[in-house]
């Protein structure tokens, strides 16, 4: 069986490369490309907190802030080994999940690290708690239409909801079921997956690779190439 994984890069390759390490065949096609953004230097001593949402926006985070949280274990990784520092990460991977972070704890200044065109929840959050904060947008996301076989693909891997809208889209126009097994990251992301069409959608405890694959089992999808 193979798993159409979707997700930008490098984490197509990462998760690839796991998903065939298990024994299982893949199909890495990405529906989404990131492109970076530049933006200038900011002094990171100025705030208390600096949150990333994504490894896509690494180049963009400021050094020298008190405290840094990143919403994946991926990103948190990334952080500590660019950074030299110990890094958070909240107790529900998502943006959620940093927005009840946010309220358990009394943060007086805020560099926000994302994407161009995100949710844009954790800013509303800190508007709401008057929190100062500075928003650097790092990266622009670049919808794809690659070519599927859908005849080669047994599963369906999407780390976002971008991702899981734009999946539907080159599935369906390409014929295929809307019963195909779909793996997600969150609720969030499966709600969207079923608004999308998808009918068997299987939520993940998260965006890594171990989540797909223990998703993967748990679900009994064979893992026969």
């Amino acid at each position: 069986m193979n798993v159409w994984v979707t997700r930008t890069e490098p984490g197509s390759t990462r998760l690839s490369q796991q998903l065939v390490k298990a024994g299982y065949g893949v199909y890495p096609a990405p529906v989404l490309s990131v492109e970076a953004l530049p933006l200038g230097d900011l002094d990171g001593s100025d705030f208390a907190l600096c949150i990333v949402l994504s490894g896509h926006a690494l180049h963009a985070v400021p050094r020298d802030c008190a405290t840094y949280l990143a919403v994946g274990e991926a990103t948190r990784r990334s952080l500590e080994a660019m950074l030299g520092v110990e890094v958070l990460v909240p107790e529900e991977q998502s943006s959620e999940g940093v927005i009840r972070w946010l309220s358990a704890h009394n943060v007086p200044s805020v560099v926000l690290v994302t994407g161009r065109g995100g949710r844009g929840l954790i800013q509303e959050k800190l508007l709401t708690l008057g929190v100062r904060h500075v928003v650097r947008e790092a990266y622009a996301r670049k919808f794809l239409t690659p070519e599927v076989k859908i005849a080669q693909i047994g599963a369906i891997e999407a780390a976002s909801g971008d991702g899981v809208r734009q999946a539907a889209t080159v599935w369906f126009a390409a014929g295929g079921d809307a019963g195909v097994p779909v793996l997600v990251p969150s609720t969030r992301v499966g709600e969207i997956a079923a608004d999308a069409g998808f009918r068997k959608v299987v939520i993940c405890a998260g965006a890594s690779p171990e989540d797909v694959l223990q998703a993967l089992a748990a679900t009994g999808l064979a893992n026969d190439g």
